[in-house]
């Protein structure tokens, strides 16, 4: 009975544990982007600051869409996969598919740094920022 209420317990702290750590992540994450926002609004000229806001939005954009969001599934399958055990397979099969996926967007940059520069930002002479 003992190993029952311990294993509860020890379940609960990890659960708050994870919590806590997560909220801890959550709030450096925003002060961090907070700080380079305050660094980059001081630092660059206006055209500058809007080419890097251009650059920044795009790549908030084309990352997520270059993985198809399948690294967003770990949180939701990872412990369904592992009581299953079958996590080892879940997880090479998706790190194969999304770095598939994220090489071939890659490639795809390389070769039509132009037309995605000019599509993206207005001006194909800004390849550097693609």
């Amino acid at each position: 009975m003992t190993d029952q209420s311990t294993n509860s317990k020890s379940h609960g702290d990890s659960l708050a544990t994870g919590l806590l750590f997560m909220l801890s992540l959550t709030v450096v994450q925003r002060v961090v982007g907070f700080g380079r926002s305050v660094f980059f609004c001081g630092a660059l000229e206006d055209d500058q600051l809007g080419r890097w806001s251009l650059a920044f939005s795009f790549l908030l954009l084309i990352a997520p869409l270059a993985v198809l969001g399948i690294t967003g599934s770990f949180g939701r399958y990872v412990e369904s996969y592992r009581q299953r055990g079958q996590l080892g397979a879940f997880l090479r099969r998706t790190v194969t598919v999304a770095g598939s996926l994220a090489a071939t967007v890659l490639v795809l940059l390389l070769l039509f740094d132009k037309q995605i520069a000019w599509l993206a930002f207005g001006d194909a002479s800004l390849v550097s920022f693609v």
